[in-house]
Order: C-alpha cells, then sequence, then structure tokens
C-alpha cells in the first residue's frame, strides 16, 4: 500500500499518478489539483503503511500482554493474498492483462493502453513516486507531531467534515418533511386542493420549460372583435362572482362565464366543444341552485389571509392555463405555432408512435386527463364539503 517498488502497489500507484499527470497536462487549471491531491494523499499512505509495519517490527509496548499464536489454518487466507501480490509484483503485466485492461477498456470511451513495470527512465508518474516515497519516510520520525497536529485540525474543521455535513443535512431534511407533513396533511379540504392545483401547475409549467422553447410570442397575431367582446364579458363576470353577496347570485354570474365560454368555441369553430360546454354548464347551473336553496346563507367571517392565499393559487392557475394556449393558439401563416410545427416534425420519433395521430392521442390526451382528473377530485371533495355544512346553521 505503501507504493514501494518492486511491490504490486508501486504499479498501482503508477498507474494513477499516470492518470492524474495526463489529466492536468490536457486540461490545464484547476485540473493540476489531480496530480497534486494524489501525490498528498500517497503521502500518508507511505506513512501509515510503515507506522503498521512497525507495530510488529518496532519496540514491543510495555503494556502489551502476552499474544498468542494464531492457529495455522488463519494463516491460509493471509497466505493465499501474499502469494497473489508475490505473482503481481513479478510479473504485473498478466494482472493487468487479466483484470485491469479488460475493465478499463469496458467502461472507457476509447481504447486504453495499459502498462506498469519498473521505470527505465525518469517520467512525471515516476517523480511523482519518487517524491511521494522520500516525503513518506522523512515525515515517519515526526509521525506523533503530525497526527497531534491533524487532530487538531480535525477538531477546528469538524463541522466541515463530510460525515457531520450529511448528517446536519439528514436532520434539517427531516425537520422540514415533519413541517411539510404538517402544513399539508392538516385534515382541512381546502388545504388538499390547494396543493393539488399547485403541484399540478408547477409540473405543467417544469414540462413547458424541459422542452426548451421558452415563453410563447404574441407578435403577428390578431384577434377578432367578436371573441374580444365575448372575453370580455367573461372576463367581467369572473371579476363579479367574487363580489357577489350571496350563494346564488355568484352561481348565476359563474354561469354568465361558463355560457361565455361556449360562445367563444363557436367563435373559434368548436361546435363540439361549445355544444359540451352549453350541455354540462346548464346541468351544473341547475344542480346548484337546487342543493344551494338547502345551504345556509352565511357561515362565518371573512379569512382576508386565506382569501390572499387563494388568490395567489387563483392567478397562477390561471397563469398556466394562458401560457398553455398561447402554446397551442394558431398562427395566421399556416395555422400553426412555432412549437406545434416543432412537435408535428419531430413527435413521430420522438414519441415512438407510428404516425403523428397517435402521438398527439398519448400525449395531449394524457395532458387533458390530468385536467379532467383534477376537475373530479375537486368536484369530490365539493360535495364533501357541502354535506358537511349543510347542518352548520346560518353562523358555523
Amino acid at each position: 500500500m505503501a507504493g514501494l517498488p518492486p511491490f504490486a502497489g508501486f504499479y498501482s500507484k503508477e498507474i494513477m499518478f499516470e492518470a492524474a499527470w495526463h489529466a492536468g497536462e490536457t486540461s490545464g487549471g484547476l485540473a493540476w489539483l489531480y496530480p497534486i491531491t494524489a501525490v498528498l494523499a500517497s503521502v500518508f499512505t507511505v506513512l501509515y503503511s510503515l507506522r503498521f509495519l512497525w507495530l510488529f517490527f518496532g519496540d514491543r509496548p510495555d503494556d502489551l500482554g502476552p499474544v498468542a499464536r494464531a492457529p495455522a489454518l488463519m494463516a491460509v487466507p493471509a497466505a493465499v493474498l501474499g502469494i497473489g501480490v508475490t505473482v503481481v509484483s513479478i510479473a504485473p503485466e498478466y494482472a493487468i492483462d487479466f483484470v485491469v485492461e479488460d475493465a478499463a477498456t469496458a467502461a472507457a470511451v476509447e481504447s486504453v493502453d495499459i502498462h506498469a513495470g519498473l521505470p527505465t527512465e525518469v517520467t512525471p508518474p515516476v517523480a511523482m513516486s519518487g517524491v511521494t516515497i522520500a516525503l513518506g519516510l522523512a515525515s515517519f520520525p515526526f509521525y506523533d507531531r503530525i497526527r497531534s497536529r491533524l487532530d487538531t485540525l480535525y477538531t477546528l474543521t469538524q463541522r466541515l467534515h463530510p460525515n457531520v455535513v450529511y448528517d446536519t443535512l439528514l436532520a434539517l431534511f427531516d425537520r422540514l418533511s415533519t413541517a411539510l407533513d404538517e402544513t399539508v396533511h392538516n385534515g382541512l379540504i381546502r388545504t388538499y386542493v390547494w396543493w393539488v392545483l399547485l403541484s399540478a401547475c408547477s409540473l405543467t409549467v417544469a414540462g413547458y420549460g424541459a422542452t426548451g422553447s421558452g415563453l410563447p410570442s404574441l407578435t403577428g397575431s390578431s384577434t377578432p372583435l367578436s371573441i374580444l367582446l365575448v372575453l370580455g364579458v367573461a372576463i367581467v363576470a369572473a371579476v363579479a362572482v367574487t363580489t357577489t353577496e350571496s350563494h346564488v347570485t355568484g352561481v348565476l354570474t359563474l354561469g354568465i362565464l361558463g355560457f361565455m365560454v361556449a360562445i367563444f368555441y363557436i367563435l373559434s369553430s368548436g361546435a363540439d366543444l361549445a355544444l359540451t360546454q352549453l350541455v354540462v354548464e346548464t346541468l351544473l347551473l341547475l344542480i346548484f341552485l337546487l342543493v344551494l336553496e338547502k345551504m345556509p346563507a352565511f357561515y362565518s367571517d371573512t379569512n382576508w389571509g386565506r382569501v390572499a392565499r387563494d388568490s395567489v393559487l387563483a392567478t397562477v392557475v390561471g397563469a398556466t392555463a394562458a401560457i398553455s394556449v398561447l402554446y397551442t393558439a394558431r398562427d395566421e401563416t399556416d395555422g400553426l405555432t412555432e412549437t406545434a410545427r416543432y412537435y408535428i416534425d419531430h413527435a413521430v420519433e420522438g414519441g415512438g408512435g407510428a404516425n403523428v395521430v397517435n402521438v398527439i392521442l398519448t400525449d395531449f390526451r394524457a395532458f387533458d386527463t390530468l385536467g379532467e382528473s383534477i376537475v373530479i377530485v375537486i368536484a369530490a371533495l365539493s360535495v364533501l364539503v357541502l354535506l358537511t355544512m349543510r347542518d352548520w346553521g346560518e353562523t358555523g
């Protein structure tokens, strides 16, 4: 392990020194830390290897009691290893051809030529070996003093020790996990809906970011006046929902918003979507009005902190939906945005499909199903809330 010639450790050190020197010579700059670190670490290897040998060949400690000889059978494993080291020391090329070369060739991108033997000329790796052995031998008489200095240094830098840093980070993440669990799983359905929507928006935006296409552009596009009027009414209705004084008025105003979306589909030549939107919106409006007839008109005072938090979430959801629409908006030139054109050109190959229709159904239907699932979950939770609150009374 000390790397003294002609033992096996010397050849392994030479291979390491050669690789470290090559890395520094090829890359330059901070890469020269590789050979410097290799030499410094090997000096300490020489030092503790000599200290280990000194335990057997040095002076016998006074407080050491009698030591019994181990059974002969226990020497067999050590003898096998010793014979192997002897063979490698005498003929290192056999070990390299048998083990090292095949492993290096399998792991490397390019072919690797590894050789080992006693040096016949002074090269940088040989000089590194010489410096390592010389410094290790020269440091051995001062072993106790070096160890004392290292112990002092370790005490001063103990907080920066990798094990200490790892344990500290592990404890920190454990506390954060506990705090997050208490925040997310607090038993309130409102909290669960909040985190579900935030997670869905985060995953959607992260998916857009992973494409590297950037934000969609609004330049070069125009919107007919009819669509602008419909969207304007929808925006007014959306704002009015937040200012209504009763549940019935809020539901009716929300119905206006839904019908404006249906008209928008009609103007955008989406008759099937418009029909679905009208049917669903009408049914929901009637169901809500029937349910609200049995519900109290007032539950509790307004919590403005909760309102602010929900407003932030509503803004995030709206922005995510807006970005999604802009990514799929039509262009005046060929009816496709740059993102859509890129998708059609690369979808079949990237998605592993037979044609673009298959890939669109797989990719976009999955994304659409995610949104539908979220709507169903929120609707179910809303029904559960209504059933729970029906017996609260007028002042809850």
